[in-house]
C-alpha cells in the first residue's frame, strides 16, 4: 500500500482510512473517520503530503485529493461566529505548498487540485493569497510544458470565477491586478506555443503537437476569463497576435496528429475550436465596434459547419459555431451579409437542415441509451445539441428575413416529406420525416416558454399535427411517436382541450412501450396535460382514465430490479404524483409502486429526482386520503394503515444514516403525526422514534434540519405536556442550543423556540427562560458582518413579537425574561435592535405576527418601562400604516411562505425537486399561528381595535403621538378600512 516514504505514523494511519473508503462496506464507517479528523491540526498538509507522494498508490491518492477539495469546498470559508476547523497556520502551509504540488502530480489528481485552488482563491484572491500570481509567472518556462500546462491548469479555476460574477469595482480590480503581474508572461507563452505547435504539425511530431495542443486550449480558456466581463486594454491591443492565432486553428481538419481516435470524445483542438467560437460570440455581442476580425471569423466557421463531421464528438463544436453564427445574423448591422436569397438558401441546405437530421448515432442513442436521449430534448443546454443550436439559428434567421426565410423552409419541410413517402428504407423515411418535423417546431415557433410551451405560431400547428403525426400517435412508431410526442408537448396551447381529451388515451398506451424513451416522453406530456391543461379541482378528467394511466405508470416501476434502472424513471413518479393530484387514491396499488422503487434506490441512491418524487407521492396520497381530495372525504383515521405501513420502513433509514431519504422520512412522519389529536399522547412509535431523534449527531446534517425541526414541532404540538413530564423537553432545548450557535440554522433555531414557547405550558417555561434569553442575548451581541447582524436581529425580533401574542398568562413573562439576564437590558434591545431594524422586516406572516405581538405587549402588559411607551407606540404606528406596502416583498412562494397549499390547484414547479430544498408541497402545513383565534385579523386591524384600550392606559403618550404621528393613524386608518394593514 505504502513504503517508508510515508515515515510519520500519521500518514500511514490515514492512508490506511483512506483504503477502506474503497471497500463499499467499509466506506461510510472509514469516510465519517476522515470527517472527524477534519479539525485536527496539520490533517489538511498530511493528505496533501499522501497525494504529492509518487510512491503512494494510486487510487489512494486519487481518494486523498478528492476527500481534500471536498474539505476545502466546507470548509475553507470563515464563517463569522463559528469556529473555523482550518486553522490559520494550516491554510498558510496548504497555500505554500499547494502550487508546487499540483504541477508536479498527474493530470486527474491536477484537475481535484485546481477545483480546491479555485475553491480557496474565491474567498482568499487577491486580498489574502497576493503572492498567488507571482508563484504562477515564476513556474511558467519557456521550454517544460509538461510544468507550463500544470500551471496553466492552476490558473484556470482561478480566473474561470470572473464569468460569473456581477460587475463590480472589486472584480475589475481584481482583473486588472492580475493582468498586470500575469498577462506579459503569457503573452509570450502563448507565442512561443504557437510557435512550436505550427513546427510540431509541419514535422508530424505527434507527441509534442498534442503537449502543445493542451497549452494552446488552457490558453484559449484563460483568455475566455480575461475578457467575458469586459474588454481589457491589454488584449485590446493585442488583438493582432491573439486572433490571427484563433482563426488559424478553426480549420476543419488541422493535422491527424490532433485528431482523436474517438468517435465520443472531442479532441484538444475540437475544445479549443469550442472556446475560440465561444469568445468571438463575446466580441460579436459586446465588443463590435472593436473588434476587426469578424468577416474572417464569420467565413472560418461557416467553412468549419461544412466541413466537421457528424460525429457526436464534434456536437458541442458545431453547436457553438452555430450559436455564433445566430449572434452575427441577429445584428441589424449585418444584415447585407445575409440578405442574398442564396445566402439564406445555403445557411438552410448547408447547416441547418443537416443538424436538424437524426445520425446513425442518434437512432443508437435512442435504442441504447434512451434516458439520455430524452434528457437531451429536456434538460441540455440550448448551445449543447445541435437539433436546439439548428432550431435558433432558424429563429435568428426569421427574426431579420422572416418571409423568404419562412418560404424556404416550408418548401424544404414539402420536400423533405416528399423525400420520406418516397424512401426506399423505413430507416430513411423515419430519418427525412423527423427531420421535417423538427423544421416545422422552428419554423412555427413563434413565441415560447419552456414551462408553458409554445403560446404562438406562425404556422398552422394543427393542421400539420392531423395531416402528418396523428398516425404516428395512433401506433407505435419508434422515433417517429417520439416526435409526435414531443410536437404535443411543445404546441400543447394550440391544442383544444377537447383535442387533448382525445389525445390523452393514445398517449397513455405508449407507456407500456418497451423503448423506454417512449414512454419516458409520453409521461412527459400526460404530466402536462395533467397540470396545464386539465385542473384537479374540476374533475375534468374521468377516474378510469387516471386509473388506466396509473395502471401503466406503475407497471414501468414495478417491471424494473436494479437500482440504476428504476431511478431513471423519475418522469414516470412524477406523472404518477399529477394522478394523485387530480384524486385517484389507490392506497394499495400506489404505496406497493412507489416502496418497491425506493426499496432498490436505498441500495444505491443516484437521482434526487427519483427521491423527491417517490416521497412526493406517499405524501400526496396520505393528504388526499386523511385531509380530503377532489374526489375523497376525508378520512384522518386512516393514518394509523399509513403509519403501520411507513414507520418500519423509515425506522431502519434513520438507524443507517440514508441521509438523501432522511429528509423525506422526516417530513412525512410529521405530516402522520399531525392527524392525531392533540393531548391524546404518543403512540407508541412515536414514543420509540423520539430518543433517536434527540441525538445530536442526527442535527449534524444540515439537510435534515429543517425536516427534523418540523417533526419536533409536531411532538410539541400532540404531547407537549408529556415531554415535560418525561423530561424530554431538556434535550430539546439543548437541540435549540445546537442550532443557534451557527449562522446556518439559527433560523430554524427559532421555528423550535416558536414552538416551545407556544405549546408548553408557562409553569413548566419558568425555570428556562432566564437561560434561554441569555442564549439568545449573548448571540445577539455577538461579532458579524452588517448583513448577518441583520438577519439574525430580524429572526430575533419575529420570534420577539410572536412570544408576546401567545404568552400566558401575560406579556409580562417575556419582559421579566429580560430582566432576570439584567435589569435594564430590555429597554436597550427594544431601542437599539428591535425599533431599528423593524422596517427591514419582509413578509406579511412575520410583520402580522409582530405588529399584533407588540400591540397586545402595550395592551397588556404592566411592565413596559415608562421611558419606552411612547418609542413603542410611535415605531409599531408606523409599522403597522406600512403594512400594505409589504405584500410579501421577499417573493416567496405560497409554500415557502409557509402558507397552507392548495394541493389541487399547485403549480407543478412547486412539487418539484430542487437542488439543496428537499421540501415535500404536499407534507406542507400553515405556519405556527400565535394567535389561532384571530384568524383573519391582520396586524393593522388589531392595533386600531385596541387602540382605545392603550389609550386609555397611556394617554398622555397617546395624546402626543397622535399629534406628532398623525399622518401615519390617518394612514393606517384608511388601510384598515380598505383590508390592506
Amino acid at each position: 500500500m505504502t513504503d517508508s516514504s510515508l515515515a510519520d505514523p500519521r500518514l500511514v494511519e490515514i492512508a490506511s482510512i483512506l483504503q477502506r473508503t474503497l471497500d463499499p462496506n467499509l466506506q461510510r464507517a472509514a469516510t465519517q473517520e476522515l470527517h472527524d479528523r477534519e479539525t485536527v491540526p496539520e490533517f489538511p498538509q498530511l493528505l496533501l503530503q499522501i497525494i504529492a507522494a509518487p510512491t503512494v498508490e494510486y487510487t489512494f491518492r486519487f481518494a486523498a485529493v478528492v476527500f481534500f477539495k471536498n474539505l476545502v469546498k466546507r470548509n475553507w470559508e470563515i464563517v463569522e461566529g463559528e469556529q473555523q476547523k482550518i486553522s490559520l497556520a494550516d491554510r498558510a502551509a496548504v497555500k505554500a505548498a499547494i502550487v508546487d504540488i499540483m504541477i508536479a502530480v498527474p493530470t486527474q489528481l491536477q484537475l481535484q487540485l485546481s477545483e480546491a485552488v479555485g475553491i480557496i482563491a474565491s474567498f482568499d484572491f487577491p486580498a489574502n493569497w497576493m503572492e498567488l500570481i507571482d508563484q504562477l509567472v515564476n513556474k511558467l518556462s519557456p521550454e517544460n510544458y509538461v510544468i507550463n500546462n500544470g500551471v496553466l491548469q492552476t490558473a484556470h479555476p482561478i480566473f474561470k470565477r470572473w464569468r460569473s460574477k456581477y460587475r463590480t469595482d472589486d472584480l475589475f480590480s481584481e482583473i486588472n491586478f492580475t493582468i498586470d503581474r500575469f498577462c506579459p508572461a503569457y503573452l509570450a507563452i502563448f507565442q512561443e506555443t504557437d510557435s512550436r505547435l505550427t513546427a510540431a504539425i509541419a514535422s508530424g511530431d505527434a507527441a509534442n503537437a498534442k503537449l502543445y495542443m493542451q497549452t494552446m486550449l488552457l490558453m484559449a480558456k484563460i483568455y475566455y476569463s480575461f475578457i467575458i466581463q469586459d474588454l481589457p486594454d491589454f488584449f485590446d491591443q493585442h488583438q493582432s497576435i491573439y486572433w490571427p492565432v484563433f482563426i488559424k486553428y478553426l480549420q476543419p481538419n488541422l493535422s491527424p496528429l490532433l485528431d482523436s481516435d474517438s468517435d465520443e470524445d472531442p479532441s484538444d483542438l475540437d475544445k479549443m475550436q469550442t472556446v475560440v467560437c465561444e469568445i468571438a460570440n463575446v466580441f460579436c455581442d459586446k465588443y463590435t465596434e472593436d473588434w476587426k476580425y469578424m468577416g474572417e471569423v464569420v467565413q472560418a466557421t461557416w467553412v468549419l459547419l461544412t466541413k466537421t463531421s457528424t460525429a457526436r464528438k464534434h456536437d458541442i463544436l458545431v453547436s457553438r459555431a452555430m450559436a455564433l453564427l445566430t449572434t452575427v445574423v441577429r445584428r441589424p448591422a449585418h444584415r447585407a451579409n445575409f440578405e442574398a436569397q442564396d445566402t439564406l438558401a445555403a445557411i438552410v441546405q448547408q447547416i441547418v437542415v443537416p443538424n436538424l437530421t437524426l445520425r446513425e448515432s442518434d437512432e443508437d442513442m435512442f435504442e441504447d441509451e434512451p434516458f439520455d436521449f430524452v434528457r437531451a430534448d429536456l434538460e441540455g443546454s440550448d448551445a449543447d445539441t445541435r437539433r436546439r443550436s439548428a432550431a435558433d439559428l432558424v429563429k435568428g434567421l426569421l427574426d431579420q428575413f422572416e418571409v423568404p426565410v419562412r418560404t424556404l423552409c416550408v418548401q424544404w419541410i414539402d420536400s423533405i416529406m416528399a423525400q420520406s413517402a418516397k424512401a426506399g428504407s423505413a430507416k430513411e423515411a423515419t430519418r427525412a420525416k423527423d427531420a421535417a418535423v423538427a423544421l416545422f417546431m422552428a419554423v412555427a415557433t413563434k413565441s415560447q416558454l419552456s414551462s408553458t410551451g409554445v403560446s404562438a405560431t406562425d404556422l398552422d400547428a394543427v393542421d400539420f399535427f392531423v395531416k402528418h403525426l396523428l398516425a404516428d400517435l395512433q401506433t407505435e412508431q419508434g422515433l417517429l411517436t417520439v416526435a409526435a410526442l414531443k410536437y404535443v408537448h411543445m404546441f400543447r396551447q394550440q391544442l383544444t382541450k377537447q383535442q387533448h381529451m382525445e389525445a390523452m388515451p393514445l398517449i397513455a398506451r405508449h407507456l407500456t412501450s418497451p423503448s423506454n424513451a417512449v414512454l419516458t416522453w409520453a409521461a412527459v406530456v400526460l404530466d402536462v396535460q395533467l397540470t396545464q391543461i386539465f385542473k384537479p379541482a374540476a374533475g375534468e378528467v374521468a377516474a378510469s382514465t387516471l386509473a388506466e394511466i396509473a395502471k401503466h405508470l406503475g407497471a414501468v416501476i414495478m417491471r424494473e430490479s436494479t437500482a440504476q434502472l428504476v431511478q431513471e424513471h423519475d418522469r414516470v413518479l412524477r406523472t404518477l404524483l399529477r394522478c394523485l393530484q387530480h384524486g385517484y387514491g389507490d392506497v394499495q396499488a400506489v404505496m406497493t409502486v412507489v416502496m418497491h422503487g425506493l426499496n432498490l434506490a436505498v441500495t444505491n441512491p443516484a437521482n434526487p429526482k427519483f427521491h423527491h418524487n417517490a416521497f412526493e407521492c406517499i405524501s400526496m396520497l396520505v393528504r388526499q386520503v386523511c385531509s380530503g381530495g377532489p374526489r375523497t372525504p376525508a378520512n384522518p383515521a386512516a393514518v394509523s394503515q399509513f403509519e403501520s405501513f411507513l414507520l418500519p420502513v423509515f425506522q431502519p433509514l434513520i438507524t443507517n444514516d440514508v441521509e438523501e431519504f432522511m429528509p423525506y422520512a422526516f417530513q412525512i412522519l410529521a405530516q402522520t403525526l399531525s392527524y392525531h389529536a392533540p393531548g391524546a399522547g404518543l403512540p407508541e412509535a412515536y414514543e420509540t422514534l423520539l430518543s433517536m431523534l434527540l441525538m445530536p449527531k442526527l442535527w449534524d446534517a444540515q439537510g435534515s434540519v429543517p425536516a427534523l425541526v418540523g417533526l419536533v414541532q409536531q411532538y410539541l404540538s400532540k404531547a407537549a405536556a408529556q415531554l415535560v413530564q418525561r423530561n424530554q423537553l431538556q434535550p430539546i432545548l439543548g437541540i435549540f442550543q445546537k442550532l443557534l450557535s451557527s449562522r446556518a440554522t439559527d433560523a430554524f433555531a427559532f421555528d423550535l423556540l416558536q414552538a416551545i414557547v407556544f405549546h408548553v405550558d408557562a409553569s413548566a417555561m419558568s425555570a428556562f427562560r432566564k437561560p434561554l434569553f441569555t442564549m439568545l442575548l449573548t448571540r445577539l451581541s455577538a461579532p458579524g458582518s452588517p448583513a448577518n447582524k441583520l438577519k439574525f436581529s430580524l429572526a430575533f425580533t419575529q420570534f420577539l413579537g410572536f412570544y408576546f401574542a401567545c404568552a400566558q398568562p401575560s406579556p409580562d413573562v417575556v419582559i421579566d425574561a429580560f430582566n432576570q439576564v439584567q435589569p435594564g437590558v430590555f429597554t436597550q434591545i427594544m431601542t437599539h435592535v428591535v425599533y431599528k431594524n423593524m422596517s427591514h422586516m419582509l413578509g406579511r406572516i412575520p410583520r402580522r405576527i409582530v405588529c399584533i405581538g407588540f400591540t397586545r405587549m402595550l395592551a397588556e402588559s404592566s411592565q413596559v418601562p415608562g421611558d419606552l411607551v411612547q418609542p413603542s407606540l410611535v415605531e409599531i404606528i408606523r409599522f403597522a400604516a406600512h403594512l400594505q406596502a409589504d405584500v410579501n416583498k421577499s417573493g416567496a412562494s405560497a409554500i415557502e411562505a409557509g402558507a397552507e397549499v392548495d394541493m389541487q390547484e399547485a403549480d407543478l414547479d412547486e412539487l418539484a425537486y430542487k437542488a439543496g430544498y428537499s421540501k415535500l408541497a404536499a407534507a406542507g402545513e400553515k405556519a405556527l399561528d400565535p394567535v389561532p383565534q384571530l384568524a383573519g385579523v391582520s396586524g393593522g386591524k388589531y392595533l386600531m381595535t385596541r387602540w382605545p384600550e392603550v389609550a386609555a392606559k397611556y394617554p398622555q403618550q397617546a395624546a402626543a403621538v397622535q399629534a406628532t404621528n398623525a399622518s401615519d393613524m390617518e394612514v393606517l386608518k384608511q388601510a384598515v378600512e380598505q383590508g390592506l394593514a
